[in-house]
This record gives structure tokens, sequence and C-alpha cells, in this order.
């Protein structure tokens, strides 16, 4: 029986078109299919995740291995893992033959952050939070910007770009410290209360106590900690514990003397008194309470009044907030709580540009 063509029943002057349609199918179909072969190879952040999530399996079964000391820490290599099977090697997850790894772990204060580093020398390196903040283009010795002072690094000026998101809420950089983490200060609008109401026998009336270890302030301060609502586990593992300077002053002490008393070892505080003189650039901004710490200072422009850690030595009952400059205020009226906190520099970079419309992204 003689099978008829299907192509003679189509117009000749359509065949080209159809023929040239069948052709055109079967390439893309042979293109799809060699690239299911061709293209197995993963993302270099997709690798980063998946050494993450290696080293926390590997650390399920070797709790002992694990840091034991709130800031210890221990590093773990991809071939480790490798040989444990927890991860391909990275020959076989990347496109590049040269890749080296290793996972950082630290203890933050009971919880555990896992850090992974991937460097693939000219083709890739991780990025760090850290490395974005302090580029040198950055750094400028004069106008609005990142100033490093000694060992830190300073954001002063009124028009910066230290802008974070972290745990859903905006923050601002302070400085990066000397041990490279990260010093924020949250500043969304809050609640305001009393730093201290106890009853004091000084002056005879329930106006607070302005010693920072037994003040109602504190107590806030960890309950914010403690709030799963404000911070996850996975969040509160990014924060770093941070020895708080807790001294008393006068506004005509040095800035030293906040560190005269040291609370060691804290992950939330409230910032330092000192901090809004540090913020401005305005040459005659000598004390904390000048007039002039007003101008060129980010710090001065924030929403509301907020407590500060610093007491007054002069008195037993003031407190320094900051509201625009720095003031004595007592312990018992009312300010907001804008906690501190210090992240780690290793955090991997994810966007932004530390502007108020693109801030940088933790998470």
């Amino acid at each position: 029986m003689k099978l008829n063509n299907p192509l003679k029943k189509i117009d000749a002057k359509y065949r080209i078109f159809v023929i040239i349609g069948i052709i055109m199918v079967v390439f893309i179909m042979v293109i799809a299919i060699a690239s299911l072969f061709t293209n197995h190879k993963m993302s270099f952040s997709k690798i980063e995740q998946k050494m993450k999530t290696a080293a926390q399996n590997y650390y399920e079964d070797h709790t002992d291995q694990l840091p034991v000391q709130d800031g210890d820490k221990v590093t773990i290599t991809v071939d480790t893992l490798v040989e444990a099977k927890k991860i391909k090697s990275l020959n076989q997850l990347s496109n590049v033959d040269s890749c080296t790894g290793t996972v950082t772990i630290l203890n933050n204060n009971g919880y555990y952050l896992y850090l992974p580093y991937l460097d693939c020398g000219e083709n890739y390196q991780t990025s760090t939070i850290l490395s974005k903040i302090i580029e040198p283009k950055n750094i400028v010795s004069s106008g609005n910007g990142l100033y490093k002072m000694g060992d830190e690094y300073i954001f002063r000026g009124e028009y910066v770009n230290n802008y974070v998101t972290f745990a859903g809420e905006p923050w601002r950089i302070i400085k990066v410290t000397a041990d490279q983490s990260i010093r924020l200060i949250r500043v969304s609008e809050t609640d305001e209360y009393e730093w201290d109401n106890r009853y004091n026998s000084q002056t005879g009336d329930s106006d607070g106590i302005n010693n920072y270890l037994v003040s109602r302030v504190r107590d806030r301060v960890n309950e914010i900690y403690n709030n799963d609502k404000v911070f996850t586990d996975t969040e509160r593992s990014y924060i770093i514990s941070h020895d708080v300077c807790i001294g008393k002053r006068t506004a005509n002490d040095s800035n030293e003397t906040e560190c005269s008393n040291v609370l060691e070892n804290q992950p939330l505080a409230l910032p330092r008194a000192s901090e809004i003189m540090l913020a401005s650039i305005d040459p005659q901004c000598t004390k904390i309470n000048s007039m002039n710490c007003i101008n060129y200072n980010w710090m001065s422009k924030l929403q509301q009044d907020i407590w500060t850690v610093t007491a007054d030595s002069a008195s037993t009952n003031y407190v320094y907030t900051i509201g625009r400059i720095a003031r004595k205020t007592e312990a018992n009226d009312e300010a907001a709580t804008y906690i501190v906190l210090h992240l780690s520099g290793n955090l991997p970079y994810i966007s932004g540009d530390g502007s108020k419309e693109n801030p940088y992204i933790i998470k």
C-alpha cells in the first residue's frame, strides 16, 4: 500500500515554512536536552549555602566539637566535609577547578553562627558585609562619610550611607569596631519609658537611681533580646556579645571616662553619650552637650529623644539622653529605648549600598 506524504497536501509555497519550523523545534529540543547534562554546576551563592548546610549536618553528628564558650569559634574545611560525605567536592559543584572553602562556626551567646567562605581565586571570593562597608571608595577624610579613626571606622556627618535592614527593622551603623564587628543602633520609633523609677534615698523621691546594673532600662534591654517577636534564634546567632562602657561622667569629662567601668559580654545595650559627639563633623562640637553637635550629624536627626547607657556622675538620679545633643535627664522621665548591638563583620554580603533607599540587607 502506498503511503501518502502529508507534506504533499500542503500548498507548495507553505512547504518551506513547515520544514523550517520542524527544524527549529528539533534544534531547540537538542539544546534543552544538552543543557541538562552540561549546565549542572551550581552558582557560587548556592555552593556557599550548600557548605553551610553541610557544616550544620556535620556538627549535628559531632556536637562535642562545637565551640563551648561565648565568643569561641572553630573552622572546618570543605575537604573534611567531603570526607564525612556531607557534601560533594567543590570541583563537582563548580565550573572552576581551583576552589577551596571553609566554614567558621561562632558561639554567640549560646547560638551558633555558620559562616561559609568560598575562594575560587580570580573567579570568585565570598564577599562579607564588612568588606563592602569599608571599601576604599567609602573612606573619607572630610565631609560626610566613613572616617578611619585609629583601628575603627566611624560614620560622621549628616548624610551618610549607614542604613541597614536587620530582623525586619531599620538600623544605622555607628561604627566598625577594632575587632571588626559592626555596631548598629535600631532607629524605628518605639514606646517611651523611664530609665529607672526606684525610690532614691539621696533625693527622698521615686525619681530613679542612675546605676545601669540595677536599672529598669537594663531589664527592658534584656527583655528585648529574649523576645521571639523581635529576634529569631537565627538572628540572635548574628549578635556578638560586647563590652559595655557604663562609667558615669559629666559633660566636661573626656569620653574615655565612660569606659572607667565596663560591663562585659552583653548582647544588647544602649548608645553611649559620647557617640552623639563622634557623629558630628562640626569642629566646635567639643563637648557632648555642645549645641554645635547638632550640626552635620546624622545622630542628631533621630526621631525621638533616646536613653543612653551613660549616667551623670554629679548626681544619683540623672542620666544622659540624646535629643539632638546629650542632655542630663531625670531617670524617671520618659524617653525611647533605641538598642545597640554588634554584628559579625564576616556575615555574607547580600545586597544594598547603605543608602536609605537601598540599605544593606542582613539575613
